[in-house]
């Protein structure tokens, strides 16, 4: 295959550029893992013992939260760098959250636990209205909240008392105190931290910086404009749909359909979401309104993927037929991998389809680092800062959550935008820049809901992108695009397992980078078929 070497040069410059800007790119919270999901519950279940609770026959759940308003306030005014101080010291903006509750059952518990040093770093216990409890005054209620703070580690010295209330109940009183802490203000957002007495036994406490409202207002005029966007894109998408449909009919009619190859792919999809649902069983869990029954609860979501599922299968059906149809009314088929393996003539020119999907990916990695560096750096561009963490940690099987979004949106996304776009626009409008540049522009801008600003920024990032996917679909082939996104998915969601300090979750990380290099592995099979 002529210029290969251009394509090593090019995935080897996006590894270097991918791992020399990663750290100065992207606002990452400095947040450690040290803590698993099973012992963050072994925790939380050793603190409300600690309280004086039963916890027989409680069902534990367990998700890792975010108050992700909060840091990105600190960001706005101390920067990355100085936010990540704090957080260092005094993590309770990401952390697991767990949840003990009981069927039918308003009375639970939510403890938070922090990721890094196991610390509490917030306690909630819910209980009915009516029940029985004690009817104190302010005085009284408000000594049993400063004795729960001290036990907590609180200097009552460092806090003032800025508000308090009560509620009167049917049985009982309840009574609100907040604290504020003195001469500790970032920007205008005071450190406050709130507990609860129902009765006359504390029902939670947490702390919370008071975000001025009119940050949060302007925030969200920010986000809004990525929505219109994402709108737009959405209102295309549509068109698309209805296009694809219209070409279904029209191959149906002259008997030119094929849908072997979409079917085939739509159920190993299928499968691959439906196992993602029984993973997340404890994410799921963790939203039980204890209101109606755990097995109407169970039912309504399965009920609820099923049909996510045939819908999803659906379109990617309809997308992958049509498309591939096309693509051989043009006398073009754009499946070149698979052919060769259905045919068994396997060459050195479908070996390296393969890996160029693999250097593309790398390049892509190293680009859109550089864009984003070169964005912050040069034009403004503001990225909010996270955790590498999220609720697949939650999951029995971390590695499976990425390598299912990693399928899906490599295998829907492609054959819609890619498969059957650019086979439609290349059809019907003869134009290899026209039948790639649309086909980009509505993919890209659909992912304008991202929290980067402003909002067109990820739309113009992923329409570069785009383009060069669009390219090397006609130049390569359909399956070498697909390696691509494939590979992207897993890499950046593989990262953050590595970094972690749980074994565990090192070792999903590292099924996860295996799981990139199936594609890889499938040369070999198919050598030895050819």
């Amino acid at each position: 295959m002529k210029n290969v070497w251009v394509f090593i040069i090019l995935g080897i410059m996006g590894l270097t550029l991918l791992i020399t800007l990663y750290s100065h790119t992207y606002p990452i919270a400095a947040v450690e893992l040290k803590i698993s999901r099973d012992k963050a519950i072994t925790l939380s279940r050793r603190y409300l013992e600690g309280l004086g609770y039963d916890l027989k026959n409680y069902t534990p759940t367990a998700i890792f939260y975010k108050t992700d308003k909060q840091a990105l306030y600190l960001q706005s005014v101390l920067g990355v760098e100085k936010t990540n101080e704090f957080v260092r010291k005094d993590n309770f903006f990401w952390c697991w959250s767990v949840r003990w509750f009981k069927e039918l059952e308003k009375e639970e518990f939510s403890v938070g636990i922090d990721p890094g040093t196991g610390n509490i770093v917030h306690y909630q216990h819910k209980i009915l209205d009516e029940i029985e409890g004690a009817s104190l005054n302010s005085d009284g209620a408000r000594a049993i909240a400063q004795e729960f703070l001290i036990m907590m580690g609180f200097n009552l010295e460092e806090w003032n008392l800025v508000d308090a209330s009560q509620e009167k109940q049917k049985n009982r009183i309840d009574h609100s105190f907040e604290w504020e802490k003195n001469d500790f203000q970032i920007g205008e957002a005071p450190l406050r931290v709130y507990v609860n007495v129902l009765g006359d036994r504390v029902g939670g406490f947490w702390r919370y910086f008071k975000v001025p409202e009119k940050f949060q207002r302007q925030y969200q005029k920010k986000l809004s404009y990525g929505y219109v966007l994402g709108l737009l894109s959405s209102l295309f998408t549509i068109l698309i749909y209805l296009l694809c449909f219209i070409n279904l009919f029209i191959f149906l009619r002259r008997n030119a359909f094929f849908w072997q190859f979409a079917f085939y792919t739509t159920v190993i999809l299928s499968i691959g979401y439906l196992f993602e649902f029984f993973n997340s069983l404890p994410l799921i869990w963790f939203d039980y309104e204890t209101t109606m029954s755990k097995t109407m609860f169970f039912n309504i979501h399965f009920l609820s993927t099923v049909i996510s599922t045939l819908l999803l299968s659906l379109m990617v059906f309809l997308f992958g037929s049509v498309g591939h149809s096309l693509s051989l009314s043009a006398g073009v088929d754009r499946l070149p991998i698979i052919n060769a393996f259905r045919n068994k003539n396997f060459s050195l020119t479908d070996t390296w389809r393969i890996f160029i999907g693999y250097l593309m990916a790398f390049f892509f990695l190293g680009f859109v680092t550089l864009f984003y560096f070169l964005g912050i750096k040069y034009f403004g561009v503001w990225m909010p800062m996270d955790s590498r963490y999220s609720n697949m940690l939650g999951t029995y099987l971390p590695f499976l959550n990425p390598f299912t979004v990693g399928l899906t949106a490599s295998v829907s996304e492609e054959f819609m935008f890619r498969l059957f776009a650019i086979s439609f626009f290349k059809k019907y409008f003869k134009k290899d820049f026209i039948a790639i540049l649309v086909p980009a522009i509505i993919w890209a801008f659909s992912h304008s809901t991202y929290e980067v600003f402003p909002p067109y920024v990820r739309g113009i990032e992923l329409t570069l992108v785009g383009i060069v996917l669009g390219y090397l679909f006609l130049k390569f082939g359909l399956e070498t695009v697909m390696i691509i996104h494939y590979v992207i998915d897993a890499v950046w969601v593989g990262i953050p397992l590595l970094e972690s300090k749980v074994f565990y979750y090192q070792l999903s990380g590292i099924i996860v980078i295996f799981s990139a290099l199936i594609p890889f592995f499938f040369t070999f099979l198919f050598k030895r078929q050819s």
